[in-house]
């Protein structure tokens, strides 16, 4: 069984309110107690994580990120609704900030507790992790998109992450020789399901879109530093992928585009 099969396996086995899944945590870093989340911010999700310390220069300069004992991630579900449901949410209402929106509808979102504000949103600015599943009806997105999807034979599909899942967000973006990469993991007609890496900032997105005529669907899931594993995203993004694969068709309206 490959990496991802088995901890795809392994997060799909427990109750949905509470997933563990091995996950690296900056020893240095504090960890927050729960936050209580309103009627309208959905369950709390628990992951147990592997962690990580980061070694350092004087100056601060993250170098490496070596193996520690376990440490605990506290992963906030802000929204999250079934396929089938008309109560989806516009960008601003599940994350507040550090992202500009773009008319999209939100069905789950979820953030590392340390990245919530205030009126409980999350700051994706300051996320170590963070996912969302949302659809777009946008003319523009769809055609983005599409050309993505068309585009796939001409992505990165050499480097296999079997054997990468134990590697930090910032150690697998450090993997490419180029500032950004792309690399391939599944594609067809009217689907794209790739991991995109930053080098310079330590960033890697496991994005899976597909694409009609009149809607765009993303599950996006987003890990920076030495905060998450690879093998953690990966599996986070397949479970999403799978339970949202089959939207029904809905128009919304009212979403606001920056």
């Amino acid at each position: 069984m490959s990496l991802l099969l088995g901890l795809t396996a392994a997060a799909a086995s427990v109750a949905p309110k509470e997933l563990h899944a091995l996950v690296a945590k900056p020893i240095s870093s504090p960890i927050s107690s729960w936050w209580q989340p309103s009627d309208k911010t959905g369950v709390r999700v628990q992951f147990s994580m592997e962690a990580r310390a980061c070694s350092t220069f004087p100056g601060g300069m993250t170098t490496t990120c070596e193996s520690m004992q376990v440490r605990t991630m506290k992963i906030t579900t802000i929204l999250s609704v079934p396929p089938e449901s008309l109560d989806v949410r516009t960008l601003y209402e599940v994350f507040g900030w550090g992202r500009e929106a773009m008319a999209e509808y939100l069905y789950h979102g979820e953030i590392n507790a340390e990245a919530l504000r205030p009126d409980g949103t999350g700051d994706l600015s300051i996320a170590e992790y963070a996912a969302s599943v949302e659809v777009s009806f946008e003319p523009d997105v769809i055609g983005v998109n599409r050309q993505r999807i068309d585009g796939a034979s001409t992505l990165d599909h050499s480097l296999s992450l079997v054997e990468l899942g134990d590697l930090t967000a910032q150690e697998a973006s450090q993997l490419f020789g180029q500032p950004h990469g792309d690399v391939l993991l599944e594609s067809d007609e009217n689907s794209l399901y790739t991991l995109w890496a930053d080098a310079a900032s330590g960033v890697c997105v496991i994005s899976a879109i597909q694409t009609c005529a009149e809607r765009s669907q993303e599950v996006r899931v987003f890990g920076a530093g030495c905060g998450v594993t690879l093998g953690t995203l990966l599996a986070r993004a397949e479970t999403l992928r799978q339970r949202y694969r089959d939207i029904p068709m809905h128009r919304f309206s009212g979403a606001v585009r920056e």
